[in-house]
């Protein structure tokens, strides 16, 4: 199997994942337009499936599932938008969190490194609470620790590098 290729060091069992982002590039709006009339309880099922996913093992097949359900819910929003289920996504901490996402996603590993380190320090075992509320305290301070390094990531790396590469791309497009 492929996703042994590599000799146990990593998986390669997300591969679908980049062939599910092409596809959704170039057939989304087909794709969105095959599920019909059944947008509601598509988007539903959809979300359902991706939070089940979220609270499994990794395996093969629920990295699967969750990348086809977040796939679903990206076709359904970008090419099908209903009144009502996804606004929600247009309040402003949202769109905060969706500015911020690249360096979110880049730095919350670190961010959940140090919530784990910084509530050790407080002398606050987490395996003394149930693993849902253990995993709920963690995530949030998680959050408040990964949130302002993001945004000074966001703001003084992200934003100066686009402005940077549009100015170039203009120069060399002359």
């Amino acid at each position: 199997m492929y996703q042994h290729l590599l000799g146990g060091y990593t998986s390669l069992a997300p591969l679908y994942a980049f062939v599910v982002g092409v596809l959704i590039t170039f057939s989304g709006a087909r794709i969105a337009s095959l599920i019909g009339l059944k947008l509601r309880t598509a988007s539903i099922i959809a979300i359902v499936i991706f939070c089940f996913c979220g609270t499994r093992t990794q395996s093969a097949l629920v990295v699967m599932l969750e990348c086809l359900s977040a796939a679903t819910l990206v076709v359904l929003i970008a090419y099908r938008p209903m009144a009502g289920l996804f606004d929600p996504l247009d309040f402003q901490v949202c769109r905060f969190y969706g500015r911020i996402s690249y360096s979110f996603y880049l730095l919350h590993t670190l961010g959940i490194l140090f919530a784990d380190r910084a509530l050790a320090a407080l002398d606050f075992p987490l395996s003394v609470l149930p693993i849902f509320a253990s995993t709920i305290l963690l995530t949030l301070v998680s959050i408040l620790i990964t949130t302002p390094a993001a945004y000074l990531s966001w703001r003084f790396v992200e934003v100066p590098a686009i402005k940077f590469s549009q100015k170039t791309f203009r120069s060399l497009a002359r």
